[in-house]
């Protein structure tokens, strides 16, 4: 499914909004040019939280089980509900790896709002042709802290660029270490990923 209509994506791109890269574009540059640096840490408290021991990837390794994950997934949107964690970055980079559409679920959500879900993603479909980068690759929902959560479908396009905007604002670079404090599920999660 496309997301955006075609002379927007081309003014996105020609302005520079927007480049053609994609998640696995982005990792597969981040594993050449630092393939056994760290990437990723868990939360000291994913015992508590998730039951499994926390762990650290390095950017070679965390392209390896994305690699593995993406191999095993099928049909065209994947739903799945996990905490703040390496298993859930691989997961949402698994989906765009294997062309399906991520749905990450907030831990909070229970069976009403995920029946909900079940009915809102039945009629989003992952391929349409047009360019990868306009794609829908997510949908992720709204925090629901004045209302019902709402979807929101993004693509490539839309979360590349709003973490460009975010590593330019503030000044990150290779040496950098970023703490995710919102839910990745969440909007503002995945640009920080």
């Amino acid at each position: 499914m496309q997301l955006h209509p075609p002379e927007r994506v081309e003014a996105f791109l020609t302005s520079g909004g927007w480049s053609e890269e994609t998640f696995d574009d982005l990792l597969a540059r981040w594993v050449a040019e630092r393939g056994d640096e760290l990437a990723i840490i868990d939360p000291p408290n994913l015992e508590a939280l998730a039951g499994s021991a926390p762990r650290r990837l390095t950017w070679s390794e965390l392209d390896r089980e994305v690699t593995a994950q993406s191999e095993e997934l099928a049909g065209p949107v994947v739903c799945f509900q996990l905490p703040n964690s390496i298993e859930l970055v691989v997961r949402i980079l698994a989906c765009a790896r294997a062309g399906v559409i991520a749905v990450p679920l907030p831990v909070q959500f229970r069976e009403h709002e995920r029946s909900q879900v079940k009915e809102i993603v039945s009629s989003v479909s992952a391929g349409d042709g047009g360019p990868e980068v306009n794609r829908c690759c997510t949908v992720c929902f709204t925090s629901g802290t004045e209302a019902t959560p709402k979807a929101v479908p993004r693509c490539a396009g839309d979360w590349c660029a709003i973490a460009r905007v975010t590593v330019e604002g503030v000044g990150i670079d290779a040496g950098s270490v970023l703490l995710c404090p919102f839910p990745i599920v969440n909007m503002a999660g995945i640009g920080g990923m």
